[in-house]
């Protein structure tokens, strides 16, 4: 016990000398990056603090150690520090999460049945160490999932030492192999992974608020570390070196805080939406800039055939045959019978093939159609050469590529209403 309360004073301690030199997180809003860096902190901190309080009891005196928690997590250089906090984030997830989500699955509201945790705890710690518990991993998951399927289906009576049992077949079943598992996937050496399990050791036994806070914060910033960053990288910037991490921090804890931000939430999601689709916009250049200009090489062609005829939109079109009455409007709901195909000949869609007719509003469609359609009567049928800007523009959408030119040829068949 004295040992113990050793090692929790001391995991206390060492946060405190942590945190007491952290670097505080300032917006500088000089250029887009920065700006798309910030609002991204906005939207991703979005209904965390309903989250910390509901999944972890987290009120909102205790945000400023959940920030803390973070912080460490942001602020951490080696890889000793990173295998502690590591520690510390799957401790935190095995007292606040993974025990309650099988006294759930055991016992659900039943608050006078509960497993052990302190055996389960002694058990994982043990076995994660290598000393053997007088069963296997697999033997261990057998039996534990036998005895919760009874308890489920109210065949067996749950005692104390039933709930023993089962808290030290969990801890067994979770905790065989799992040195090895850190030293495969996080490329952590024997000293490191020892750190890990000290770490977890030190957090299960945590008892202040205030350190569980703390700790809960180390959580979320593993996640945001390991998880969030690489992909905000990945999807919104070309370079991630211009991933303003200092903005994103900066609008994350604030928002956190309530305090006032440079961006309100919505302002901030059309700006990660507008960033977003540029970035994507700009990767499928890389991918698709041939398609692209082929198509408009292909367009600027084609305007010289006889008979086309060009929209100040650009939409290109050629009457096969007329028809008569009125036209539809841009709301209208028509029946058709059309064809699709790329300027390569290939077909992607045709009603024409398949024998039935489509209806449809022509709001609900791409913009050449909406266009298109309200230059016909009923009974004409055309064909249009449609840009990408007004068909699929950068999407790609299986047989049709990013920035593709489609043909389709259009009958008129009814307007409907």
């Amino acid at each position: 016990m004295k040992k113990m309360l050793v090692k929790v004073l001391a995991v206390a301690v060492a946060l405190v000398a942590v945190t007491s030199c952290q670097h505080k997180y300032t917006a500088k809003m000089e250029n887009t990056a920065d700006t798309l860096s910030y609002a991204l902190g906005v939207t991703q901190s979005s209904g965390l603090v309903p989250f910390l309080q509901e999944s972890f009891s987290v009120d909102s005196t205790q945000l400023d150690d959940v920030i803390k928690g973070i912080t460490n997590v942001a602020q951490a250089k080696s890889d000793n520090e990173k295998a502690n906090l590591m520690g510390i984030s799957l401790g935190i997830q095995l007292k606040k999460s993974v025990i309650e989500a099988l006294n759930y699955r055991l016992f659900s509201n039943d608050s006078t049945k509960r497993l052990n945790e302190a055996l389960f705890f002694d058990t994982f710690n043990k076995v994660a160490r290598g000393e053997s518990m007088g069963m296997n991993a697999m033997e261990a998951n057998y039996y534990a999932n036998l005895t919760a399927r009874r308890i489920v289906i109210d065949t067996l009576e749950v005692t104390p030492a039933i709930c023993d049992s089962l808290s030290m077949a969990y801890a067994i079943a979770n905790a065989e192999g799992f040195s090895g598992y850190l030293q495969e996937t996080a490329g952590f050496d024997s000293v490191q992974v020892l750190s890990v399990l000290d770490a977890i050791e030190e957090t299960v036994a945590l008892t202040s608020s205030n350190d569980l806070a703390r700790s809960v914060g180390v959580n979320i910033g593993m996640q945001v570390v390991d998880n969030i960053f690489p992909m905000i990288e990945k999807e919104f910037f070309a370079d991630s070196a211009d991933f303003n991490k200092d903005n994103f921090f900066a609008a994350f804890f604030a928002s956190m805080r309530g305090e006032d931000l440079l961006l309100d939430e919505m302002e901030a999601g059309a700006i990660m939406r507008r960033e977003g689709e540029k970035i994507y916009e700009s990767k499928m250049e890389a991918n698709y800039g041939e398609n692209k200009a082929a198509g408009l090489a292909f367009l600027e062609a084609n305007k010289a055939v006889e008979g086309v005829k060009v929209t100040p939109s650009g939409l290109q079109y050629l009457v096969l045959k007329e028809g008569k009455g009125a036209n539809p409007t841009a709301t209208s709901v028509v029946k058709v019978h059309y064809h699709g195909t790329l300027i390569d000949g290939t077909v992607f869609d045709s009603s024409v093939n398949r024998g039935t007719p489509a209806e449809f509003p022509l709001n609900q469609v791409i913009a050449g159609w909406t266009e298109g359609l309200q230059l016909m009567n009923k009974g004409a049928k055309y064909r249009f050469f449609i840009p990408q800007e007004l068909g699929y523009g950068g999407q790609d959408r299986g047989v049709i590529k990013p920035f593709s030119v489609l043909i389709f040829d259009v009958e008129l068949l009814d307007i409907v209403k």
